[in-house]
């Protein structure tokens, strides 16, 4: 990958963008373009602190409008983040 751009997406509580976690030397690559609990794609990477605050407030919006219709809807938000519609939305700016 020496030489080449590499850009590494992240949806908000998506799981899978954290797994594996950074233990034993692993590091993601890329550089980070993040996508914030509303859809918005950000223009540069936000600092962990205010990822951590924006991933406290998605899930605290997100159980009591959806997380109880279960039958209808993803009970979980990091699993609704990872939907691929929702990083397409937010490359387009359409959400």
């Amino acid at each position: 990958m020496a030489g080449r751009e590499v850009r590494r997406y992240v949806d908000c509580t998506d799981i899978v963008t954290r797994v594996p976690p950074p233990v034993f030397g692993y590091g993601h690559g890329g550089d980070m373009r993040y996508v914030d609990r509303k859809g918005r794609l950000r223009a540069a990477a936000p600092s962990p602190r205010d990822v951590l605050g924006d991933r406290a407030m998605a899930f605290l919006t997100y159980l009591p409008k959806y997380g109880w219709r279960f039958w209808r809807n993803v009970p979980a938000r990091s699993s609704a983040d990872h939907a691929p519609i929702n990083y397409v939305s937010a490359l387009l700016g359409r959400r």
